[in-house]
Order: C-alpha cells, then structure tokens, then sequence
C-alpha cells in the first residue's frame, strides 16, 4: 500500500518574463542543467534540474511584459555559509546570511523575474 513517504521531490512552477534569461540565471548562477524545454520550435517551458531540486519555468507576461506572480522557493542545501560566500558576489542578496528559528544557517536573494530563492541548510 502507498503511503506519503514515497514523494520525493517537487518541481514548483514559476512565471518568468523571458525563458532564456531564467535559463541562463539558473545555470550559470546556481549550476542547474536544462532537463527539457518545449515546445521545440518556439519554447516557452523548462525543466530546470540539480541534484533533487527541480523547477518548471513557464513564460508568461502580462501585457506589459511582467512575469504573473511571485514565489518563494526554498532549496535545502548542504552547506549555506559556504555557498553564501560563492555566491555574494553574483546575485543580490536580500537577506543576507542567518540563522532560522530552528537554528539552521540561510540567507535569500531573487531571481531575475523577482522569484525568492532561499538557500537553507538541511539539519
């Protein structure tokens, strides 16, 4: 019998204004590879993937060009501080390091569509 313990991982869905500049924000700034993208011919979907963190970047604009809606996506990493320090000087941060009300070290910055990407360290 199935039960919640076989979920595994998730791909939350984020607007974005222009696919290719969230193509190469994810890959370039945090490593993520291009798992698919479709349609082929004119695409406006991905698949973006590293390690078990998964996000499908879907554009659509209002009509004047802005992404529909914001998230905050929350990625466990292994090592924030360190990856605090990589990535400083890259991405503007919008909090920088810290700790969580559980005692866990994060810090949080935003993608180019105004998404909240939030890096914390798993235990």
């Amino acid at each position: 019998m199935a039960d919640l313990t076989e979920i595994k991982s998730a791909a939350p869905q984020l607007p974005v204004g222009d696919l290719q500049r969230s193509l190469d924000f994810y890959a370039s700034h945090l490593g993520f590879r291009t798992v698919d993208i479709w349609p082929e011919n004119a695409p406006t979907e991905a698949l973006v993937s590293k390690n078990e963190a998964h996000l499908r970047l879907v554009e659509e604009s209002d009509p004047q060009g802005d992404p529909r809606g914001e998230a905050t996506v929350t990625i466990q990493v292994d090592n924030a501080s360190g990856l605090y320090g990589l990535l400083n000087d890259t991405v503007v941060m919008e909090e920088s390091l810290g700790w969580s009300p559980d005692g866990r070290r994060y810090f949080a910055f935003r993608d180019p569509d105004g998404h909240r990407i939030v890096f914390i360290d798993m235990a």
